[in-house]
């Protein structure tokens, strides 16, 4: 059998299924160490939701997507440590300042610099100058405790019990801070409830969790590491990190299918031996690395008679996060003159529920990165906005509904950027079903919520119930978005070299 040019062979060592930035990670950094590796991916490229579009002279990511954990000088810098293991240099790109954010009586910067953002909340919360101050504080005191924890390899369910029994002194740190949620930190400093509605807001567009949902630990990485580490865009849309991923992960000899999609994972006495492709056709591995969402994994790729009750619950319970539609539009600069940032949110109802807000993100990659569109005199805008995926299941009603929602979103926005509508070419949309055929996920949705059952220390680590599947992405450890997503692949393929009796290169 062919997929492309390359001749699929009947046994791998390491089978990886799905083409993510995790999943590939893994492959390339096995491939390296001499480990025979084949990446299937159902699609017809690679890249998971990394992927994008050109239209109407204009480069689009499929997703608007930053990149946290890509500083250059902070410990947490996930994705540069992963990607200097594997050799690849792709320009990063710093989005300056990271974010603008509307509320609808306000406007302010996130700047890079702390001391700057927290003058531009002075200006709005004279009285709260204290509050605010003592909040901020005790968020660089947990991103501190993060920095303390080593990094167990696999991290995952255990890493909190290790660190506890091993380095003593950060016990009480981590029993103390654990179970701190961002709201338990709002009541603790007491900050007013305006300022909790836009702190939340700007925790919940990542998160997509209410501020009861997030964890403390969450909330630091999240804020601080926006000041410390700043937050990054690939120059040529993020795509282009993959490619050279992929492209590096061929020079290691990985074999890359597209358009081979699995099936089932094949399993027996407890160990998975291989997959099933949807044709029907058995790919034997000695291992198995699952870079679908663990959800998709156990319920989807494996027969549930392999399953023990308490690993299909502990799949089942986890709810999604949120599903979203994309508006992607060729805007004129002038109409754009205002916007401070290439990264903004708006809330248009002002709630400590992100839901109720109405959350919008506006994401211009070509305001960091002109060569995106051929007219200089345009911009790349891309909108986003969380959606019930129910409300879109009736597929006769789809078109109708997408051009009511753009619409809407169109008229919505106008109020923060006069003239919206007017300088725009709406060159595409996507609804919740359309992402759930791109990326495979469930509803379209972007992972399972990172809440206290799925939270930075309690998600699943590489290792699962079966013997010889792993999982890598971002259903494990260290959790969501590009640079840890990247970072758990990097796990993934220690523990199954570690596993060879083999050491990574230096």
């Amino acid at each position: 059998m062919k997929l492309g040019t390359q001749e699929i062979k009947n046994k791998y060592e390491v089978v990886v299924i799905g083409s993510g930035i995790g999943g590939l990670v893994a492959a390339t950094i096995l491939g390296k160490n001499g480990i025979s590796v084949a990446v299937l991916e159902k699609n017809n490229s690679v890249g998971g939701v990394l992927t994008s579009f050109e239209k109407d002279g204009c480069v689009f990511d499929h997703f608007s997507t930053y990149i946290y954990g890509a500083g250059f000088a902070e410990p947490i810098n996930f994705l540069r440590k992963t990607l200097s293991l594997i050799d690849i240099n792709c320009e990063l790109l710093p989005i300056e300042p990271p974010m603008q954010v509307f509320t609808p009586d306000k406007s302010f910067i996130l700047y890079r610099d702390k001391k700057e953002f927290l003058r531009e909340l002075y200006e709005y919360f004279p009285s709260s100058k204290r509050e605010l101050n003592e909040f901020y504080l005790g968020l660089e005191e947990l991103y501190e405790i993060l920095l303390e924890i080593p990094y167990y390899r696999p991290m995952g369910r255990f890493t909190v019990l290790k660190t506890a029994i091993f380095h003593p002194h950060l016990s009480e740190k981590l029993i103390v801070n654990s179970f701190n949620t961002l709201n338990s930190l709002y009541k603790k400093y007491g900050l007013p409830d305006e300022l909790k509605c836009i702190l939340n807001n700007i925790v919940a567009h990542y998160t997509l969790l209410e501020s009861y949902e997030v964890p403390a630990f969450i909330a630091a990485y999240l804020l601080i590491g926006m000041h410390k580490e700043g937050i990054y865009y690939t120059k040529g849309t993020n795509s282009t990190l993959i490619k050279e991923i992929a492209r590096v992960a061929k020079e290691y000899g990985v074999s890359l299918f597209t358009g081979a999609e699995v099936k089932e994972i094949l399993v027996s006495n407890n160990y998975a031996r291989g997959v099933i492709l949807t044709n029907d056709r058995v790919i034997h591995a000695d291992r198995v690395i699952s870079n679908a969402t663990a959800y998709n994994t156990f319920t989807k790729l494996i027969n549930r008679k392999y399953l023990s009750d308490n690993v299909r619950h502990s799949y089942d319970v986890i709810e999604n996060a949120d599903s979203f539609f994309y508006l992607y539009l060729k805007t004129r600069k002038e109409i754009l003159k205002h916007i401070k940032s290439p990264n903004v949110l708006y809330m248009p109802r002002l709630s400590e529920s992100y839901d109720k807000s109405g959350i919008i993100r506006i994401f211009i990659p070509s305001m960091i990165d002109g060569s995106l569109v051929e007219d200089k005199s345009y911009h790349a805008v891309i909108i986003s906005i969380p959606q019930d995926p129910l409300v879109w299941k009736d597929k006769k009603y789809v078109e109708k509904k997408k051009k009511a929602t753009s619409e809407r979103l169109l008229n919505t926005i106008n109020n923060i950027i006069p003239g919206l509508r007017e300088g725009s070419i709406i060159v595409k949309c996507n609804s919740p079903l359309e992402i759930e055929e791109l990326t495979g996920r469930e509803h379209g949705t972007f992972g399972r919520k990172m809440d206290f059952r799925q939270g930075l220390y309690n998600r699943g680590g590489n290792k699962v119930a079966l013997e010889n599947l792993y999982l890598s992405g971002d259903s494990t450890f260290p959790g969501q978005g590009i640079a840890l997503a990247a970072y758990s692949g990097k796990l993934c393929a220690e523990l199954i070299i570690r596993e060879r009796g083999k050491r990574l290169p230096i």
